[in-house]
């Protein structure tokens, strides 16, 4: 290694992981509701501090001779507080184990970078650990109740697994083109054992890395390192093919920088040997739809069994005689293509041939029935059935392939469809998904690489839609955060008052109690927080006045309580005032309590009056004062249960609602606050906005009146559905 110019290339490597580690951090929390620069001062304070202490470990040898920075001691454990600390040791572990081999190459990088002899795992400056370190800082400093703590940790873990999948790759690519190799035969330590298995007689390094699953945070703000380049990996939805050859050895250093890899003569060797394979872990297919294949291979061979074998001369003139029918159809502008797996044709090819044909038949069969591809887009499905069946009559590996670009294809092409409401045929994006679709079918020399092209494109399109779904949603973050406070007010207060009210409870009293003090109760709150004075008092009120409800063994009020019934009649008035009502308004809101104490100061039976409360209040669709073009969907009254936030309900999910003034909101979730009660959806075709309560969302999930696009790979969803059907 060159010593010219080297310690100031690393100080310049390590603070740039730094300044990205704590980049990508503060980006994080703010795209999940944060908007407290302390409380992200606090979290970024935290993980600086621990990166630092991490990356002084120079020249040790050994988890426990490292300044005594034991794995508990870098999870700060609190005797105070030891239920956030078990679930921060869960959280990092688990973070861990997703990341695998891609977390133990960048380990093994560092080591290297830091001038370490030794290290473990958990001693890497941007790991799992010093993410919980910082996440420690972050809600610490919020004030959130331990409850708070722990809900906050788990609504944010699947995010958070994608989000440093993504740096953990970008990362590892930066030290790998700075010329930070691994020295050979080194394998980084956890505290219980080796982070990697590597082959026998193979260095870890030359294990080739899974790609980090994709970022829920949009681009624009997710911190990215100089030079990127793509890692190899399956293609995903929104992702681009890859060619289908072996893994690319990695990138070379940039010219003039030196190979830190501790062997100066390292680069006078000529590239890096390719890379080797992992060992086959079991003996299924390496994807979902070559395990159907196989499936229908197997079931092919059974149909025929003890019949003669195809001569290869006869299956080549088959296939020929196929290729020319489909030919003339496609020429001819018929869609209307029997199934040729099952048709006596298919079964004279060969049976890996059939069973790939019937793979793809299956898929855009089961694509074009899908509810969260829009029906424009479905009408022009069947169209390429015809061009796609040539190509994997040509190549049966396309059908089964994740890595060719056929599947890369149709996955490009769901996740750009979902980004349209269901009425998209006058929108650009339409038009544009339509020109290149129908450009594909009348294409008449279709190659892969057209497909690949396509693919691109189509990939281009969803993150465009994407980006402009969070440009136009960013002005809204601070109004979505209050609605999100107002609606978890509303919540305590409901929950609150659910824990006073019983069935023995008069319907005059519960539907004063839940249809005006649950105002007072939600004001409050909102304003005030739960540790007011006020809060205890108003909850005081409502406890007296659910009293005033009760009878003696006489069948009359208390004495007590009727003596105290003015006084407590006063107060109540007084807090309505505060919400906006005036003497005739709670006069109004008063009068069937008001019969109900005069029928039990009378020793007579109160009438009975049937209670509604029961029902949920309906939701409200409001415009936000401040920007326009932002409405607010949501509860303003009391309702019953407790919604859960919807699985879907995810940063970067699309969505399109029918909502209850029978209009229609297409977007994608752009933000979720702090405790997934609010989730805000941008529409990038118009900019409309909609900040919709986890309650709603499940209300219209149930109704029937929500559309989601899911953010899996929708050819492997189709497979797992078709696998299912053979299954049962």
């Amino acid at each position: 290694m060159s010593a010219t110019g080297a310690p100031n290339l690393r100080q310049q490597l390590i603070a740039e992981c730094r300044s990205a580690f704590l980049a990508m951090l503060d980006a994080f929390a703010l795209t999940r509701g944060i908007r407290l620069a302390d409380s992200r001062a606090a979290m970024t304070h935290a993980a600086a501090e621990c990166f630092d202490e991490l990356a002084r470990l120079r020249g040790k040898r050994g988890f426990e001779q490292a300044h005594g920075l034991t794995a508990s001691r870098i999870s700060l454990i609190s005797e105070h507080d030891l239920s956030l600390t078990i679930e921060l040791t869960g959280l990092a572990k688990r973070l861990r184990e997703h990341a695998g081999p891609n977390l133990a190459r960048l380990s093994q990088r560092f080591v290297v970078l830091l001038e370490q002899t030794d290290a473990v795992a958990e001693q890497l400056p941007v790991g799992p650990e010093a993410v919980c370190r910082a996440l420690r800082g972050l809600v610490e400093n919020a004030g959130l109740d331990p409850d708070q703590r722990i809900d906050l940790l788990k609504n944010w873990e699947d995010s958070l697994t994608r989000e440093l999948g993504s740096f953990y790759g970008k990362l590892d690519d930066k030290l790998d083109k700075a010329g930070i190799r691994a020295r050979p035969g080194y394998v980084p330590w956890t505290a219980t054992g080796p982070a990697t298995d590597p082959p026998s007689g193979a260095p870890p390094a030359s294990r080739p890395l899974p790609a980090p699953t994709p970022a829920m945070a949009p681009p624009s703000i997710v911190p990215t390192l100089p030079e990127d380049r793509p890692q190899p990996q399956r293609p995903q939805p929104g992702r681009l093919p890859q060619e289908a050859p072996g893994t690319p050895a990695p990138a070379a250093a940039p010219a003039g920088w030196p190979t830190l890899h501790g062997d100066e003569s390292a680069s006078a060797k000529g590239p890096a040997p390719a890379e080797t394979a992992l060992p086959a872990l079991s003996d299924e297919p390496d994807s979902l739809q070559a395990r159907l294949r196989d499936r229908l291979v197997q079931r092919r061979a059974i149909a025929a069994a003890g019949a003669p074998g195809l001569d290869p001369r006869l299956g080549a003139a088959i296939i020929e005689q196929v290729r020319t029918w489909l030919t003339s159809l496609q020429q001819t502008g018929d869609i209307a293509v029997p199934a040729i797996a099952s048709s006596p044709l298919g079964h004279l090819l060969d049976a890996r041939t059939a069973s790939a044909l019937e793979v793809l038949e299956q898929l855009l069969d089961h694509l074009a029935d899908r509810p969260e591809w829009p029906q424009p887009i479905r009408k022009l499905l069947p169209r390429l059935k015809i061009p796609l069946l040539r190509l994997v009559l040509d190549d049966a590996r396309l059908a089964v392939d994740p890595d060719l670009p056929l599947l890369a294809f149709l996955d490009n092409l769901a996740a750009a469809a979902c980004t349209l409401p269901s009425d998209c045929a006058a929108l650009a994006g339409y038009r544009q998904i339509e020109g290149i679709m129908l450009g594909l079918c009348l294409r008449s020399g279709l190659q892969t690489g057209h497909l690949k092209e396509a693919a691109t494109t189509l990939h281009g399109l969803a993150e465009m839609r994407r980006n402009a779904a969070f440009t136009s949603s960013q002005p809204a973050f601070d109004l979505a955060a209050r609605a999100e406070q107002r609606e978890s007010a509303r919540i305590l207060a409901v929950r609150a008052l659910q824990a006073m009210i019983d069935e023995k409870t008069p319907a005059a009293i519960q539907r004063f109690l839940t249809t005006h003090w649950l105002q007072v109760l939600v004001r409050t709150l909102y304003r005030l927080g739960d540790k007011h004075p006020d809060w205890r008092n108003q909850l005081e009120i409502a406890h007296q006045f659910l009293l005033t409800g009760s009878t003696d063994a006489s069948g009359r009020m208390p004495p007590s309580v009727a003596a105290q019934l003015a006084a407590l009649l006063n107060r109540i008035g007084i807090r309505l005032t505060s919400i906006g009502l005036g003497a005739e308004a709670q006069k109004a809101a008063l009068a069937d309590s008001i019969a109900l104490h005069a029928s039990l100061l009378a020793g007579h039976a109160p009438d009975p009056l049937p209670y509604d409360g029961a029902v949920t209040s309906p939701m409200t669709l409001s415009k936000a004062r401040e920007i326009p073009r932002l409405r607010m969907l949501h509860h303003v009254g009391y309702t019953v249960g407790r919604a859960q936030a919807p699985d879907w309900m995810n940063i970067g999910t699309w969505i399109e609602i029918s909502l209850p003034d029978k209009s229609i909101h297409c977007g994608c979730i752009t933000w979720i606050g702090p405790a997934a009660r609010v989730a805000l959806i941008g529409d990038p075709d118009s900019g409309a906005l909609l900040a919709a309560t986890a309650h709603c969302l499940a209300s219209l999930e149930h109704a029937g009146r929500v559309r989601t696009g899911n953010d899996r790979s929708a050819t492997e969803r189709a497979t797992q559905a078709i696998l299912r059907q053979l299954n049962a």
